[in-house]
């Protein structure tokens, strides 16, 4: 898994990945870090990001993702290139 973090004012969004041996994305978490009130030192931790999951098929094309709990689905042509995507 590997993480970032951004810093803007006092907050800070941490995003975290995980990959497949591919190394294609599987999973990925965004968090905020907020501070809980002036002059404390506790922080409150929110998922505002979300998460999402990806899933690749057996020529390690993304067939599929959901954001926010909204899938959208990816189809190929023979020749590998994008058809279509739905939700």
């Amino acid at each position: 898994m590997l993480q970032t973090t951004k810093t803007a004012g006092q907050n800070q969004e941490i995003a975290s990945y995980q990959y497949d041996a591919n190394g294609s994305t599987l999973a990925a978490l965004t968090e905020t870090l907020t501070p809980a009130g002036s002059g404390t030192s506790s922080l409150s931790l929110g998922t505002d990001g979300g998460f999402e999951l990806y899933t690749y098929n057996g020529f390690n094309q993304l067939i599929s993702t959901i954001q926010d709990g909204v899938e959208t689905t990816y189809v190929y042509k023979p020749d590998c290139r994008l058809r279509l995507t739905f939700q």
